[in-house]
This record gives C-alpha cells, structure tokens and sequence, in this order.
C-alpha cells in the first residue's frame, strides 16, 4: 500500500478536478455560449454561506444537440451580499476559462442580493454584460407557489389525508403486502408497488 501525506493527496484531489471540468467543459469549445444558474445555501457543519454554480448549454458534439446541465463549482462566500457573490461568480467564471460575454442567461432566486435590479447579482453582471438575460429560477417559483398552497385550509388537509394514507401502509408491512396484491389484480400493468409518502421541501 502507497502512503501519502495529506497534501499530495489533496493535490490529487485538485488534479482530477480540474481534468473533469476540463472534459465538462469541452462542449463549450463549439457552442461558445452558456447560461449560469446559482444558489447560495448554509453549509450546516462549518456555519459558512457557500455558492454554487452550474451551467446550461447547448450540447452539439452528438448527431443530436441536447441541452446540458452541468455543475460547475463551489465556493465559500465571505458575505452574501450582491457585490460578493457577483465578484465571486466572475472569478469563477474567469478560473475556469469563460467570458462573461458569452453569456446569455442567468438565474437565481428571487432574494434582492440575486434579483436586485441595481445592487444584486443580475443586475452588476448585466452591467458587464447586457445580453445576460435574468430568469427567476422556475423550480424555486413552484416552491413558492406549493408553500403560499398549502396555507390554504382544503389543499393542506387534502396533502394532510394522502400523507395519513401513504403511512398507513408504510407503517405495516401487513397492509403493505395487502396494497400489492390488490395492485397486481386490478392493475397489473402498473410497476408501482408503494404509495410515495410527502416530500418536505424548504
């Protein structure tokens, strides 16, 4: 067995990092544009805000052109306001090689340092770059949506009951083989075997 130290493992690390996000990236090479998607979260164990960044690209090195949605990095942010996280994701950007004038999209949530027309994010990158077009993030959109939702009395008691119904089987393996055989006689077709319980977004 080959012993390393820490930092030549690390380096290791850092060198196959960069080979895959070479080969991530070498699409990029025939399309020249992209779009970024970003977010910023709490990392739970070190209490520290971190970003992450993704691209979205059209793919053409197939007979096929498919989208392509690929992470690109992480990175730890000092303080999360519009200025920061904008300096941070153009030094990302830079890092890896792309011109924030070949961008043609972006998209965040709608909290003012990402949406802000002025002082957030989209709005100093369109300073840099005008055709950076800013989308509010869909899926976060549909979050909203599902939470504003569920604050009204019929919709919550509804996902109350088919969350009470999922765990009246979940929670007997009795009742569940009595699910499945029900399933397989009247729909015999169907691949499902388990109701799907509630899934609890932020």
């Amino acid at each position: 067995m080959i012993r390393s130290s820490k930092t030549i493992q690390n380096e290791i690390i850092v060198v196959i990092a960069n080979c895959l996000g070479d080969k991530i990236l070498a699409p990029l090479e025939q399309v020249k544009y992209f779009s970024i998607m970003a977010d910023e979260v709490t990392d739970q164990h070190g209490n520290q805000e971190v970003l992450s960044l993704c691209l979205r690209f059209v793919d053409v090195t197939d007979k096929k052109p498919n989208i392509q949605e690929v992470f690109l990095d992480f990175l730890y942010l000092e303080r999360a306001t519009g200025e920061k996280i904008a300096e941070s994701i153009l030094s990302l950007l830079d890092k890896h090689g792309l011109d924030v004038k070949d961008m043609r999209g972006q998209s965040y949530d709608g909290a003012s340092a990402m949406a802000g027309d002025k002082r957030g994010v989209q709005g100093i990158i369109k300073e840099r770059n005008p055709l950076a077009l800013y989308t509010h993030c869909r899926s976060h959109v549909l979050s909203l949506a599902i939470g504003k939702a569920c604050k009204v009395e019929v919709l919550r008691n509804t996902i109350d009951v088919i969350n009470e119904i999922h765990l009246f089987f979940h929670l007997s393996p009795k009742r569940q083989r009595f699910l499945e055989t029900i399933l397989s006689t009247y729909a015999p077709e169907s691949c499902i075997q388990k109701l799907k319980g509630l899934c609890k977004t932020r």
